[in-house]
């Protein structure tokens, strides 16, 4: 059915509705099934407690709540795709039964154009170590974390930054500025569209844009050298550990070239 789903050509997305409604229909025959799976498990766990065997019981009982958990997670996706037919938008979709929080972020790459999992915010400063990172299980606009960003800086620090450079995502109007960002006297953030920032030609708005372009290679050893690309651990707190860890092995392995630099 996948394979069939997936093969390129004439009447592909004739071929995708009828696998989904098939599909569709598979998964709720299964859950159709599951009331009487579940009761017959509760019958069997009473038997068990009367006969002392408590941790088959306890057993029984956690495959039963893990099946109803999943069962709702089944119902969901059964829903979504069925609004999909429909044409209707569903917003919090289901994209993984395994790890149901992750979201769809939209990158805009030809050869990658969505990427499923967690949205990390990263705070980096001018000699490249990671001060700050933040987690979302949603894809909210860059101009929303911006607020975030400068909280987390202040937190570390306990001051305000002295300067903010940011790509052309987090720009906000200038009406509605974050109470952190009013006290930060340089902001090197770029207007979206054609429109050029008022300071765009001075010399410290340019200098913090290269100061900026040096967060991507950050970005990119901390996802291939460092595990952040594909996350090992389980739930959403799993992926605040990895984001945690990784952020930790790339400030020690900078530190520790710093160290041997320096050293005689």
């Amino acid at each position: 059915m996948i394979v069939e789903v997936d093969k390129l050509g004439k009447d592909r997305a004739e071929r995708i509705e009828c696998g989904l409604r098939k599909l569709s229909r598979y998964a709720q025959e299964v859950v159709n099934r599951v009331p009487g799976v579940v009761d017959h498990a509760q019958r069997k766990v009473k038997q068990l407690s009367k006969r002392g065997a408590y941790k088959q019981a306890q057993l029984i009982q956690q495959l039963k709540e893990r099946l109803e958990a999943d069962t709702k997670l089944v119902k969901r996706v059964i829903y979504q795709v069925q609004e999909r037919l429909r044409g209707v938008h569903i917003p919090g979709k289901v994209y993984s039964l395994h790890e149901p929080h992750v979201a769809c972020i939209r990158k805009g790459k030809r050869s990658k154009p969505n990427e499923y999992g967690t949205k990390v915010l990263i705070s980096v400063d001018r000699h490249g170590y990671v001060v700050d990172h933040k987690e979302y299980a949603s894809n909210p606009h860059d101009s929303e974390l911006l607020d975030e960003a400068c909280r987390g800086w202040d937190q570390v620090f306990g001051a305000p930054a002295k300067e903010v450079a940011a790509d052309r995502g987090f720009h906000i109007n200038a009406k509605c500025k974050p109470p952190p960002l009013e006290k930060i006297p340089k902001v090197s953030i770029p207007m979206r569209g054609k429109k050029v920032h008022p300071q765009a030609n001075t010399f410290w708005f340019r200098r913090l844009q290269k100061q900026r372009a040096k967060v991507e290679p950050v970005i990119g050893h901390l996802k291939a050298d460092h595990g952040m690309e594909w996350c090992r651990y389980k739930g959403f707190e799993g992926e605040q550990i990895n984001a945690s860890l990784a952020s930790i092995a790339w400030n020690l392995r900078k530190w520790g070239k710093h160290l041997a630099a320096q050293a005689p």
